[in-house]
Formats: structure tokens, C-alpha cells, sequence
């Protein structure tokens, strides 16, 4: 090789390394740039990601806020008087707005549950009852010619669980099989109770029906968000929702489902038990409803939003007899306060000028004891606990009902009864006064007395056939006997004699007539009894 030709060799060689060195500087460039994008875009995610629970909380006061107001006039125009055309309206309106709302919190239950902010509230439960009361609720949605069985036999001991949650996950299980099944039959069943170790439960319940079935095609994606079997309605997110409802239970959701044959949702949770249950079997125990008298009491609504206040000042004059207070914010709650010996207060959390909270805490320094109630959208347990951090007494979340002010007051306000005399009243009276008093908590005297002479006539017919049915072996006929008794006697408050039924048609369901035997005697005493006082 010559000299020249080994020069332009070595020239060649060096713009090449120039190149490389060019290209690599560009490419460190390059990789600074793409650094700097990521971590702009990952800023960017951590403040939309920090922001959403702020986005979710304000949508969630924006849409429940308007809601307390449709629910609430809703619940007082059905007070008034109407045609059947007008109360099929609004029972239409209701229907739809409560579906809102239903829509609007399995949305808020999803971001809760993608941010692990759903905490489980503990608490006593009464296990059976809770069941049976999930039943009642959904059973008005049974389709025509859908048998609805409830197989729930009576727990003798109480749960701590979270009653809420629970009831949750089986109504809309319920709900599901209520919208799929057209015949045939919905089982609601109490399947099993394990007693695992250091008085820790395994719960096992089936909803079972013979509905369509799952398509095979949505089988293994069922229990993800926005997977529905309904087409027409619904968003897919609540079986989503309550399968991790049951997983923070430390159970699960297993679904065994056939087209056109039926599907059976297997529900396991696990929960401590309690204390037995402390109730006398032998004889009905009936504690008459505290009403309490709230003519007479001071109460402050603070509410920013007119509309709401001013059905929430309708509410309690309609439904308590209080003529209430009221104040658009809290720094106008403060002052009255100050003025006013007020007994109550429902204060609204989020208003201008002065929040909830901040109004709280000044009301605090200079009345302590003041029964402060929180009004709020605002559904995050750091909501909640901000509360109560502020002074609040208790939390009701929007839209508000009847019942939620009722409970309310109950709680924190002292009724005019003491104990003692109630228990002395509950001495004096026999089965049939008790369902009289029972039923004047929602009717006048007359209409009550009517009501009760009908059960008697309706008690006596399905008490006569029992003997022959049982005579027969007829266990089919017995368990329509027994359902139907056991429907008369809930609907007069009689709670020993509707547990007593339901035994008994748990044992014509299962085909037991030893048990039957034995046990059918003790309910036909207790209705001979009921029936021998004459209604005057």
C-alpha cells in the first residue's frame, strides 16, 4: 500500500468517526428530549390522576345535589292527593330518578374501588334479617309467573359485618335475576354457614333462576367493568363492583351459567360472629316505633342551593311538624347560631363565603353540644372523616329521604319515653293490641281496626286447611299455607309469629313433615290466641 493511499484510508476512518461522534452527540440529544417529554408526561398523569377524586367529589355534589330535590318533592307530592294518572307519573319520575342515582353511585363505588377507597364499615348485623329484607326489596320487580323462593332459616346469633356493602352485593344479584328470568323460578337461598376457627364465619348464598342464561361469549370477562349481559340497560359495572366488594369481604363471586337454562351466583363472604341474638321466642316482644315529639323543636337547615333548602324546610314541616330555620352558607349558620338555642343542625359541607366545616368549627367554640348532622355529595371517606374531625355529630349522604332525618333525630335526640315504661307497656299488652299499635303508626284508628279484622278472616281460612294439607302429605299446598301466614302476620308487626311461618315453610319447601309436626302446633297457638280477642 502506498503512502498516499494509506492517508486516505486514515481521512476516510476519521470522517467516519466524526459521523459516529456527530450521530451520537444527536442521539444524547435525542434521549435528553425524550427524557424530558416523559417526565413532562408523567407530571402531567400524577396531577390528572390527583385531580380525579377532586373531578369525581365535585361532579358527584353537582349531580346528587339536584337529585335531593327531584327524590325529595317526589316523595312529598305522593303525600298529596292524586289520580291513578298522576300517580303512575310519578311513580315513573321516581323510578327514573332513582335509576340516576343508582347509575351515579356504581360510578363513584368504580373510582373508589380503582383508588382502594371503599374501607368497609363494620357492624353489628342480624344476618337472616338482613337477607329477608334484601328479598323484600326486590320483590315487588318479580315478573308475572316467576315463583320467588326465600330459603333463609333463622340465624340464632348476630355478624359483624358491614350490613351495608352486603345488602349491596345480593339486591343487585337479585336484580339481576329479577330482569333475565321471564318463568319458572328465582331461589334466593341461605346455603351454608361454616364456623371456621376463633369465632371467624364462612357465609355461602345462592340467587339462582331459571333466565336466560350467559352467553358463552361474556362468560370470562363477567365480572369486569362495563361487561353487561343487558343491552338495554344497565352499565355492566355491577357485578364488577359487588365481586370486589366481595373480595375486600375475603370471599368471592362464582357464577356456574347455561343459555337458556339458568344461572346461579354463588356468593362467599367471611365475617366474625357475635353474641347470640337476645330475643324471646316464646312470646312477641313488640317494642312500639319511638317517634319522640318533634313539634317543639329549634332546627337550622344550612343549605346554599334554594331549591334544596326549601324542600328540605317542606320536608320537616310535612313529615315532623318543624317549622325550621335555615341559612344559604355557613358564615350566616355561625351567627344564628350564636343567637339561637338551636336543638339541631343539618349542615350542608361544600357552600360559598363559608363551608360546612369551617362553620362547624366556629359553632364548636362556643356550643359544644349542639347535635351537628352533615349534608353531603361528597361520598369519600376522607369526607366523612374530615367531618367528623370538624365537630360533626354524623354524615348523611345526598339525596336525602324521609327516613335518613328521621334516623337522624332519633339518634341524637332524647325521646320523651324512658325505657322502663316502654318495657311496662310491653307487659301490658296482649298480641292483638300489638299489632293494633303497630299498624297506627301508619293509619288512623279506624282504617287499623279494619285492617286487623281482615287478617283474622284471612288467618282463620289459611289456619283450617293446614290439618288437611298436612293430612295429605301435601307439602306443596302447606308452603303456600305458611307463606301466606307469614305475609299477614310481617304485615302487622307480629315478628315471633313471622319467624315462627317462615320455619315452617322452609320445612314444607324441603319436604320435612317431622319437623313440620313438631313445630306447626306452637304457630297455631299463638294465632287461636290472636284470633279469640274481638276486634271493638
Amino acid at each position: 500500500m502506498t503512502k498516499t493511499s494509506m492517508q486516505e484510508q486514515i481521512n476516510l476512518l476519521e470522517n467516519q468517526l466524526k459521523t459516529l461522534q456527530e450521530n451520537y452527540t444527536k442521539l444524547e440529544k435525542d434521549k435528553l428530549t425524550v427524557y424530558n417529554l416523559l417526565y413532562q408526561v408523567n407530571k402531567e398523569l400524577d396531577e390528572a390522576l390527583n385531580n380525579k377524586q377532586t373531578f369525581i367529589a365535585s361532579i358527584s355534589h353537582e349531580l346528587r345535589s339536584p337529585l335531593t330535590a327531584i327524590l325529595g318533592y317526589n316523595e312529598l307530592l305522593n303525600e298529596t292527593l292524586l289520580t291513578d294518572e298522576q300517580k303512575k307519573y310519578l311513580q315513573r319520575l321516581n323510578e327514573s330518578a332513582k335509576y340516576l342515582l343508582s347509575l351515579l353511585s356504581d360510578l363513584l363505588d368504580v373510582a373508589k374501588l380503582k383508588e382502594s377507597k371503599i374501607e368497609l364499615t363494620l357492624q353489628e348485623v342480624d344476618l337472616d334479617t338482613m337477607l329477608i329484607n334484601c328479598a323484600n326489596i326486590v320483590e315487588s320487580r318479580i315478573p308475572k309467573g316467576v315463583e320467588f323462593i326465600v330459603d333463609i332459616p333463622t340465624v340464632s346469633y348476630y355478624v359483624y359485618a358491614d350490613k351495608k356493602r352486603m345488602k349491596q352485593i345480593f339486591i343487585n344479584l337479585l336484580i339481576n335475576a329479577t330482569k333475565f328470568t321471564k318463568q319458572g323460578q328465582i331461589i334466593f337461598s341461605l346455603y351454608q354457614i361454616n364456623e371456621i376457627d376463633n369465632n371467624k364465619l364462612q357465609i355461602i348464598v345462592d340467587v339462582k333462576d331459571t333466565g336466560l342464561g350467559i352467553p358463552e361469549k361474556i362468560k370470562n370477562r363477567l365480572f369486569q367493568p362495563f361487561q353487561s349481559t343487558d343491552t338495554e340497560e344497565g352499565t355492566g359495572l355491577g357485578l364488577y363492583i359487588s365481586q370486589e366488594l366481595a373480595h375486600l369481604m375475603g370471599g368471592n363471586i362464582t357464577v356456574n351459567s347455561q343459555e337458556g337454562v339458568g344461572t346461579d351466583f354463588r356468593v362467599t363472604l367471611y365475617c366474625k360472629k357475635l353474641n347470640q341474638k337476645i330475643k324471646n321466642l316464646q312470646t312477641n316482644t313488640y317494642l312500639p316505633k319511638a317517634t319522640g315529639n318533634y313539634a317543639h323543636l329549634n332546627v337550622l337547615i344550612v343549605e346554599d342551593i334554594l331549591l334544596n333548602r326549601e324542600y328540605l324546610k317542606e320536608m320537616l314541616k310535612k313529615f315532623f311538624n318543624i317549622t325550621a330555620d335555615s341559612a344559604e352558607n355557613g358564615a350566616i349558620a355561625v351567627e344564628k347560631a350564636r343567637k339561637n338555642d338551636y336543638d339541631f343542625i343539618l349542615m350542608d359541607m361544600r357552600m360559598p363565603v363559608m363551608d360546612g366545616l369551617e362553620a362547624t368549627k366556629k359553632i364548636r367554640l362556643f356550643n359544644p353540644t349542639v347535635p351537628i348532622v352533615c349534608m353531603s355529595a361528597n361520598v369519600y371517606r376522607e369526607d366523612k372523616y374530615a367531618a367528623k374531625q370538624a365537630g360533626m355529630n354524623d354524615f348523611i349522604e345526598k339525596p336525602l329521604e324521609k327516613s335518613d332525618i328521621e334516623s337522624k333525630l332519633l339518634k341524637l335526640i332524647p325521646t320523651q319515653k324512658t325505657k322502663k315504661e316502654t318495657q311496662k307497656n310491653i307487659i301490658n299488652t296482649n298480641i292483638q293490641e300489638m299489632a293494633l299499635a303497630y299498624l297506627m303508626q301508619y293509619f288512623d284508628e279506624p282504617s287499623s281496626k279494619k285492617f286487623l279484622l281482615i287478617a283474622q278472616e284471612s288467618l282463620q281460612s289459611y289456619m283450617s286447611s293446614i290439618p288437611l294439607h298436612f293430612a295429605q302429605k301435601n307439602t306443596t299446598a302447606l308452603m303456600d299455607d305458611f307463606h301466606a301466614i307469614k305475609g299477614v302476620v310481617s304485615n302487622l308487626g307480629l315478628a315471633d309469629m313471622t319467624q315462627k311461618a317462615h320455619k315452617l315453610q322452609y320445612h314444607a319447601l324441603h319436604a320435612n313433615l317431622q319437623k313440620i309436626e313438631e313445630e306447626k302446633e306452637e304457630l297455631l297457638t299463638a294465632l287461636n290466641e290472636f284470633l279469640s280477642f274481638k276486634i271493638i
